[in-house]
């Protein structure tokens, strides 16, 4: 669904965030899909970058390729993920006819640009959704994810915890984001916008970076309200100091725009 439809429909319902700052933490230059729904319903959508990527070598993506062997089944986990993966030599051809799952319709847009076509979940975008899905269950042999180092681990276990062979091909690597001075000039608005401010995020590594590269602003953080996709993902922003987290039980657009919702609702009462 697209994002000026989600909003449309969650104005007829009344719900709005008219006078909030939500700022969305996680890849720089990524993109925001819920920026327009956010602002058709009043808010001020803001883009905070902590994560930063970069390719791994290729050549060590290659040699992980030709350690993993045959490959039954390949999973992608993001965007970022098809696009390294790529650089890497890793196209349609050396996919081949195994089947490929990916874990949201992002990442299946991603790949089929590239001539790759995927699965994915229809409704949970995340391990947990991959992890569900019957094709999947279906698969023998070696599971290969494309990933980059310690990101959707819950695949991993997973797919181990069924005895299914699986191995990691690092595409890529994140880093913190080196934040310019724009990007510290968001940061301050967004904090004077408080008790109308509201952060998004999908990832653990991304939060983390949050609380590093604003450690001069950790007691204003930690009140702030946090939407994250799972519950998982929010014992651990709990575990970094925040103390008004909430999960929006997946990380699909309408999922999260939902909670925010509720999010701003509930620090207003």
């Amino acid at each position: 669904m697209q994002g000026k439809a989600i909003g449309n429909d969650t104005a007829s319902a009344q719900r709005s965030l008219q006078g909030w700052c939500v700022a969305r933490v996680g890849v720089a230059g990524a993109p925001f899909p819920l920026r327009t729904a956010l602002e058709g319903l009043g808010a001020r959508a803001l883009a905070l970058p902590t994560l930063a990527l970069c390719a791994a070598p290729p050549a060590d993506v290659k040699s992980a390729l030709a350690a993993a062997g045959p490959v039954s089944a390949w999973i992608f986990v993001s965007p970022a993920a098809v696009r390294f993966a790529a650089q890497a030599g890793l196209d349609a051809a050396a996919v081949g006819r195994a089947p490929v799952f990916a874990i949201g319709p992002g990442t299946a847009a991603a790949l089929m640009q590239r001539g790759i076509n995927s699965l994915h979940p229809a409704a949970r975008h995340d391990a947990d959704g991959v992890l569900a899905m019957p094709e999947l269950g279906d698969v023998n042999g070696t599971v290969a994810i494309i990933n980059a180092p310690g990101g959707r681990t819950l695949l991993m276990e997973g797919l181990h915890a069924r005895g299914v062979r699986a191995t990691v091909i690092t595409a890529y690597q994140r880093s913190r984001a080196i934040w310019t001075r724009l990007d510290r000039e968001r940061f301050a608005a967004f904090l004077a916008a408080r008790p109308r401010a509201l952060l998004l995020a999908t990832s653990g590594t991304a939060i983390g970076h949050l609380v590093e590269l604003a450690a001069d602003a950790a007691a204003q953080l930690a009140d702030i309200p946090l939407v994250v996709g799972s519950e998982r993902l929010a014992q651990h922003a709990r575990a970094l100091g925040f103390r008004n987290v909430r999960a929006a039980g997946g990380v699909d657009a309408d999922a999260l725009l939902t909670a925010s919702i509720a999010a701003a609702s509930d620090s207003a009462a």
